[in-house]
């Protein structure tokens, strides 16, 4: 049986690690795209529920991982950025598709 000491320092290592790739991939796509790693995700979740319903508000806040409230925040910053379009839904006046 491994040590579980060893496998708690590695595992502690592996993720010091993938938080330091996530910040500079972060800063990279902030100064050379002008968008965050959650803008992204958002606008690929978007995209790859584009012809179908998936495209809520709550649906999207799922596949990104944050909740509906910061979802709606992350999306009007896209759209206020142009980059994405809204509407509201024909049945339902309270809810909202990217």
């Amino acid at each position: 049986m491994k040590d579980p000491t060893l496998v708690t320092s590695r595992w502690r290592a592996l993720d010091v690690l993938h938080r330091r790739m996530a910040t500079e991939i972060d800063r990279h796509m902030r100064t050379e795209l002008e968008i965050s790693m959650r803008e992204y995700h958002a606008l690929m979740a978007i995209v790859e529920h584009a012809d179908s319903s998936k495209r809520q508000v709550c649906t999207l806040a799922g596949n990104i991982g944050l909740s509906a409230s910061a979802t709606s925040r992350l999306l009007i910053r896209l759209y206020n950025c142009g980059l994405i379009t809204v509407a509201i839904s024909g049945d339902d006046r309270r809810t909202t598709s990217a």
